[in-house]
């Protein structure tokens, strides 16, 4: 929930209910959970959210050593091992390899950063629709927690209110995770992913086209040097 704590303030107003849960507004990040109907609704709830930052995390890492730029870095490291002992090494080959990763990293996170993932679109829709989503699960989780302790506690039978009441709280809670609001969050989750990767894509193959090139050269240069020994 720390995450969506971050992300919300700035792009969405407070909402503020009246709450029992330690003084909290319903949607604060910090909510004891008295249910563990509730719980592990707002578990399935920040998960979705989680794990889309996640995977966009370990693509922007993995894109970092698995582009066209650091796939010439690599060739070039590899005709410099080959002659080594030899004139053909330049000169400023370590301070040269350090340079050339340094800016694919930069490169790369700087694409990343403008990708529009998280600044707009798709994903501001999903955290808002996950926020909305806890709200509802809060005050399900607040009602259920004194409907139990009230109705459930007791020896004599849950009169037929008690259980309707219970009923409706437990179906607010249900209905947050239900197979057709998961698959909302997920499309949102998809339309915030992909399309956002594919941006990525192009501005790391424009914005490294140089870096490439140049690393083709200085490898095709040690590769001639080898040669001509």
């Amino acid at each position: 929930l720390i995450l969506l704590a971050v992300a919300l303030p700035s792009t969405f107003g407070q909402l503020r209910f009246d709450s029992p849960n330690s003084g909290q507004t319903y949607g604060s990040p910090g909510w004891l959970y008295s249910t563990t109907e509730g719980e592990d609704a707002a578990s399935k709830l920040t998960d979705v959210v989680t794990s889309t930052i996640s995977a966009w995390e370990k693509y922007v890492s993995a894109l970092k050593v698995s582009n066209n730029a650091s796939n010439a870095l690599t060739s070039y490291v590899e005709a410099v091992s080959s002659v080594v002992g030899t004139a053909c090494v330049p000169s400023d080959d370590d301070q040269y390899r350090s340079s050339m990763a340094e800016k694919i990293y930069n490169t790369v996170d700087s694409c990343a950063a403008f990708s529009n993932f998280t600044c707009g679109g798709h994903f501001c829709t999903l955290i808002q629709l996950i926020r909305e989503s806890l709200v509802e699960v809060q005050k399900g989780d607040n009602g259920l927690g004194a409907i139990r302790a009230f109705c459930f506690s007791l020896r004599l039978p849950p009169s037929p209110r008690c259980v309707a009441s219970q009923n409706k709280s437990l179906e607010a809670i249900n209905h947050t995770v239900s197979l057709g609001q998961m698959a909302k969050y997920n499309y949102e989750s998809r339309q915030s992913y992909f399309p956002a990767k594919e941006k990525l894509d192009a501005c790391v193959d424009h914005g490294l086209a140089r870096i490439q090139a140049e690393l083709e050269g200085r490898t095709q240069s040690v590769k001639d040097c080898k040669n001509s020994v």
